[in-house]
C-alpha cells in the first residue's frame, strides 16, 4: 500500500511515463504467469475441473485399406465363325437303259473289176528283101562247101511265139445276207464294248452316233468316222473309239477278197 502511496501521478510529470509503461508490461506478465500456475494445480489436484472443461467431439477414425488393383483378364479373342461345309450334290443314279439292237445299215460294194494286163506289144520283125539268088555259071562238079553255104541262104527265118492275153480269176462275189451276217457280229462286238463317259453320265447326256466303219479286203479294219452326231463331242469320241477297239469278228472267206462299208448306230440311253 505504501508502495502505491509513493508512485508518482501521471499528470504530474511527464518524466514518470516511461517507467510507467514499463511496470504496466510488467504486472500483465506477471499475472499472466500466476494464471498458468494457477490452472495447472487446478489441473492436477483438483479432479472434477478436468471433467468440468468443455470437451470438444473427436473426428470419426476413418480406416483405409489400400487394395491393389486387380490385373483385368485379356478380352478373349472372337472365336472364328465356321463357314457351314456345302452339302455335296447327290449324284443321280444313273440306270442303263438296255435297248434292242438296232440292225447296221450295210451298203454293199459291187466289187471292182480287176484291170485286164494288157499284153506286150509284138514287135514284127522288118521283111527282108528278098533275097536275090543270083545264079552264076558253075562247073558241073561242085566243092562241097560251096554246097553249104547255098543251102544256108535259101532257109527261112522261124515263125515269132504267139502272145497270149491273161485270164482274169474267178472271184465269188459275197451276197447281202453274208455281209449282213457279219455286221450284226461287229455290232455285237461293239456293244460289249460299250462305255459310258462319266462326264456324260454327271450332266445326263445322251444320243445316237452313227459310225462309217470300212472294211478292207483281207478283213482289215479301213477309216472310221462319225457320219450322224450324237449332239455331243464326248459321246461321238467314245462311239468311234469303241468301234476302232472292238475285237473284229471272224470274216468269212468269201469276204476277205472284198472291200465294204457298214454303218453302226452307238446309242446312251440313261434311265
Amino acid at each position: 500500500m505504501n508502495r502505491l502511496a509513493t508512485v508518482p501521478s501521471i499528470g504530474s510529470s511527464q518524466a514518470a511515463r516511461p517507467a510507467f509503461a514499463r511496470l504496466r508490461r510488467t504486472a500483465i506478465g506477471r499475472a499472466l504467469i500466476a494464471s498458468a500456475v494457477i490452472h495447472t494445480l487446478l489441473l492436477v489436484f483438483v479432479p472434477g475441473f478436468r471433467n468440468a472443461l468443455p470437451s470438444l467431439p473427436l473426428p470419426e477414425r476413418l480406416d483405409v485399406l489400400l487394395v491393389p488393383r486387380a490385373e483385368q483378364p485379356p478380352a478373349p479373342a472372337p472365336e472364328p465363325k465356321i463357314q457351314p461345309r456345302p452339302q455335296p450334290i447327290p449324284q443321280p443314279q444313273v440306270q442303263r437303259k438296255i435297248e434292242p439292237r438296232e440292225p447296221p445299215v450295210l451298203r454293199r460294194i459291187e466289187p471292182r473289176e480287176p484291170p485286164v494286163a494288157r499284153p506286150p506289144e509284138v514287135v514284127e520283125p522288118a521283111q527282108r528283101p528278098p533275097e536275090q539268088r543270083v545264079i552264076t555259071a558253075a562247073p558241073e562238079a561242085t566243092s562241097p562247101g560251096a554246097a553249104r553255104v547255098e543251102a544256108a541262104r535259101s532257109v527261112e527265118p522261124a515263125p515269132m511265139p504267139e502272145v497270149f492275153k491273161p485270164v482274169a480269176p474267178v472271184v465269188e462275189v459275197p451276197s447281202d445276207g453274208m455281209i449282213a451276217a457279219y455286221g450284226s457280229g461287229f455290232k455285237a462286238a461293239v456293244d460289249k464294248n460299250r462305255r459310258y463317259p462319266r462326264i456324260a453320265q454327271a450332266r445326263g447326256w445322251q444320243g445316237t452316233a452313227t459310225v462309217l466303219v470300212k472294211v478292207l479286203p483281207g478283213g482289215r479294219l479301213g477309216e472310221v468316222s462319225v457320219i450322224g452326231s450324237s449332239g455331243f463331242d464326248v459321246l461321238d469320241d467314245t462311239a468311234r473309239e469303241m468301234v476302232k477297239t472292238a475285237q473284229l469278228p471272224v470274216m468269212p472267206e468269201a469276204l476277205r477278197h472284198h472291200g465294204f462299208e457298214m454303218r453302226l448306230p452307238v446309242a446312251f440311253r440313261l434311265l
